[in-house]
């Protein structure tokens, strides 16, 4: 058997996608172990290692989910998603959209899973500690200008407060979060932390047509003038200077 034949066929074992039997002949076990034990040890062995990196990602998935419950879900994952890097830290990028269609019935859980994905993301990109803006903010409100986010800024929407639970240490306080409520979420990276905050709905319009390489003006033409004035704009993007999220200003 050419190595790549074996590779293919053992990889579908561990997977459970292919009978042991199948590879039997091909394993010399160590030790008092037959074949199919030998095999085992490796299923076994792989399953426990993803479930364990897919916990390490989706901590308040585990939480919400309870250990049986996730323990199972990450099984059925893993049997059908197989992964395809050499950095374990990299698997599970689609879990997200594998518990919107598992638990269509509960959203949040995807939600909660999105919101996961992107913190860590964030915190694997390089420290964040320089103020990439010498030149101050301009003073006029309508001036037209295009802003460049860091790599790391996402602003989010969800329809369950998921940073309240994904916050939450008390498990007893998870109930309070589970029922639905708009929330808009400004992410990103400051030094080496991560940086959080709840922002209104018009903030998030704004700042995500921003993001999307629009100018202020053509920005507010879409969305309208802030409901607080335009006063909103200069705050608006001081906080985002304040926490060095913005890394260029151009006319």
């Amino acid at each position: 058997m050419r190595p790549e034949e074996f590779r293919k066929i053992f990889s579908s074992a561990v997977l459970k996608k292919e009978e042991g039997p199948f590879l039997s002949d091909q394993i010399l076990p160590g030790g008092k172990l037959g074949s199919n034990s030998a095999i085992a040890v490796y299923q076994n062995g792989y399953l426990a290692r993803f479930t364990e990196a897919l916990g390490e990602k989706y901590e308040a998935v585990w939480k919400v989910l309870g250990d049986e419950d996730f323990f199972e879900t990450a099984k059925t994952f893993i049997e059908d998603h197989p992964s395809h890097s050499y950095n374990i830290s990299n698997y599970g990028e689609d879990f997200p959209d594998f518990l919107r269609e598992t638990f269509a019935e509960h959203p949040i859980l995807a939600e909660i899973a999105d919101l996961e994905l992107h913190v860590f993301r964030i915190f694997h990109l390089p420290q964040n500690g320089v103020d990439h803006l010498q030149n101050s903010l301009p003073q006029k409100e309508t001036e037209d200008l295009n802003i460049i986010f860091h790599e790391s800024v996402r602003f989010l929407e969800y329809f369950y407060p998921v940073y309240d639970l994904w916050k939450t240490e008390n498990s007893e306080d998870l109930p309070q979060f589970l029922a639905e409520r708009k929330q808009y979420l400004l992410l990103g990276k400051k030094g080496s932390d991560l940086f959080v905050s709840e922002i209104g709905e018009w903030e998030f319009s704004f700042g995500k047509y921003l993001a999307e390489g629009k100018s202020i003006l053509e920005s507010l033409e879409i969305i309208g003038n802030p409901p607080k004035g335009l006063g909103s704009i200069s705050e608006f993007l001081s906080g985002m200077k304040i926490n060095r999220l913005i890394i260029n200003i151009s006319s």
